[in-house]
Formats: C-alpha cells, sequence, structure tokens
C-alpha cells in the first residue's frame, strides 16, 4: 500500500529527520544493501568455482556436519581432497571460510529483510492511523478553532512521542545488530585462532619426525663407515691393527662368555627340572605307599578267622 502523505508542521519547527541515518532510495536499510555489496564481492554463492565443485563441496559439508568441520578442519579437508582434485588444500579451507561467511551472511539478510517488512508495514500502519487521526480532528475541529489547535497539539505531542519512541527502538535495534556482529567477529577469530594452532602442531610434528629421520640416517651412515673401514682395513697401521686385534679378541671373549652362560643357564634348568621330576616322583611313591597300607590291614583282620578251619583241599 502506498504511504501517506507527510502531516503539515507549524512554521519555524524543524522536520524531523529519520530514526535510520542510511537507507537507500528505495527504503532499504544501508546495512541490506551492504550485505549484498558483500555477497557480490565475495564471488556470490559459488565463491567463484563451479556450480558442479560447489554443488559437490557443499554435499561434503552436508555429509560431514558442523560438529566435525569445526574440531577437525584439516583432517576433514585432507578427507575430501582427492574428490576436488583441481583444488589444493588451501583453496578447499579457503571455500569453507567462503562457505561459512555466506551462510552468516544469508541468516543476516533474511533477519534485515524481515525487520524491513515488518518496519515498512508498520510505517504504512502508522501513517493510515496518523491519516484517520487528522481527518477525525479535522471533523471535529470545525466548530471551535480553540479545539482544533488543542487536538493539533495533542497530535504533535503523540507524534513527538512516538518519534522518540521509534529512535529509540531504532537505536536498541542498532545495539543489537552491532551485538551481534561483535559476536559474529569474536567467533570467526576464535575459529581462525584454532585452526591455526592445529597448523603449528602439526608442522611441529612434522618437524620432529623429520628430524628424528636426519639423525637416524646419519647414523646409520656413521656405523656404515665403521664397518667399511673395519673390512677394508682403513688405517692398518701397528697401532690400528693391535687395536682390530684387541677388538677381535674382546669379540670372541665376549661370544665366549655368552656360549658359557647359556650353557650354564640350559644345565641349570635341566638340574631344577630333572630335581622337580625326582621329587614328583617320590610324592607318587609315597601316596600309592599309603593308599595300598590300610588295604593289606583290613585283608588281614577279615582272613584272620579262616586260619582254624581246613581248606577245601583238606577236606576233599
Amino acid at each position: 500500500a502506498p504511504l501517506a502523505p507527510p502531516v503539515s508542521r507549524p512554521r519555524g519547527r524543524r522536520p524531523h529527520t529519520s530514526a535510520h541515518p542510511l537507507r537507500k532510495r528505495d527504503g532499504r536499510p544501508a546495512r541490506l544493501v551492504a550485505v549484498e555489496a558483500e555477497v557480490e564481492r565475495i564471488g556470490g554463492e559459488t565463491g567463484g568455482w563451479t556450480r558442479e565443485d560447489h554443488d559437490r563441496f557443499m554435499s561434503e559439508r552436508r555429509k560431514a556436519g558442523v560438529a566435525v568441520r569445526v574440531a577437525s578442519l584439516q583432517v576433514w579437508l585432507e578427507r575430501i581432497a582427492p574428490r576436488f582434485p583441481h583444488h589444493s588444500i588451501g583453496a578447499l579451507a579457503h571455500h569453507e571460510g567462503h562457505c561459512c561467511r555466506m551462510e552468516e551472511l544469508d541468516k543476516e539478510k533474511k533477519l534485515l529483510v524481515e525487520k524491513w517488512r515488518v518496519r515498512q508495514e508498520e510505517r504504512q500502519r502508522e501513517a493510515r492511523q496518523e491519516e484517520k487521526r487528522e481527518e477525525a480532528l479535522r471533523t471535529h475541529s470545525a466548530g471551535s478553532s480553540r479545539a482544533h489547535k488543542n487536538a493539533e497539539s495533542e497530535r504533535e505531542a503523540k507524534a513527538e512521542r512516538l518519534r522518540a519512541w521509534q529512535e529509540q527502538r531504532a537505536m536498541e535495534r542498532e545495539d543489537d545488530a552491532a551485538h551481534a556482529e561483535r559476536a559474529q567477529r569474536a567467533k570467526r577469530r576464535e575459529r581462525h585462532m584454532r585452526t591455526e594452532e592445529f597448523k603449528r602442531k602439526r608442522q611441529a610434528e612434522e618437524d620432529a619426525k623429520a628430524e628424528a629421520e636426519k639423525e637416524k640416517a646419519a647414523l646409520a651412515l656413521k656405523m656404515q663407515r665403521l664397518r667399511t673401514q673395519r673390512e677394508g682395513g682403513v688405517g692398518s697401521t701397528p697401532r690400528a691393527a693391535a687395536l682390530s686385534a684387541r677388538q677381535s679378541e674382546e669379540a670372541h671373549l665376549r661370544r665366549r662368555e655368552a656360549e658359557i652362560r647359556q650353557y650354564s643357564e640350559r644345565a641349570s634348568r635341566q638340574r631344577r627340572q630333572g630335581e622337580r621330576n625326582r621329587t614328583r616322583r617320590q610324592r607318587v611313591q609315597q601316596s600309592l605307599l599309603e593308599s595300598s597300607t590300610p588295604v593289606a590291614v583290613r585283608a588281614v583282620k577279615r582272613d584272620a578267622a579262616r586260619l582254624s578251619r581246613p581248606t577245601s583241599a583238606t577236606t576233599a
């Protein structure tokens, strides 16, 4: 619906300025225009990617979910990198940031459009109400100029209170928008810091691993050189020969000592095993003796009365 014409004001009174300082000629808030310009500046929805690559990337984002991407962004990017052979890990990370930014801008744009629409409806409704009030005042003020002046004064007071309330609401909305923007910036900084910390830790681990491999290779090279010198006879001076002979003798003694120690341990194990076997046999024999003695005693007691009776052979 079209807006109502402006209300006439007494002479000498400054016209009231809008509660929102920055607006486009079409009535949209400056922040909404800035959001649309920001979307165009960063490359639109796809961020400069082809629609196919962007849709595939968004599909992977939906599969992973927000928790996975925030907790382990680098791991997730490395897992999906083979599906994007034409883009590097850095390009994937940049596109992830672009998608996050687009989500933020889209949410903010929807909120701004909704607020702007509600505000336009409020202004139109207020204008219609104001027009009705003015018409009523003009009708009732036909009989008396004093009544007209009183009604005009009341209307001005109400309009002033309404403008003051509107200005207060506009400032509150701007404060809320500024607070939300600060919170978004803080969240982005925290996410960036977590990403950088993860990269630093990963780089430190890779550096430590490379240093360990380098030390291992240097040690292996050194041992190879020593073996080559010993086998090739490098430094074949009398002193070197004596040192080599002494080392060979020490190695032979160490091997001999190891063989003696192994033989002694094997003999000790065999001796302990033999003792355990003898003890086990003695226990078995003792158990057999203990179980057979009561049987013999009982047999003697049962057969004692038969000594005085003749056997069957004698009777026969």
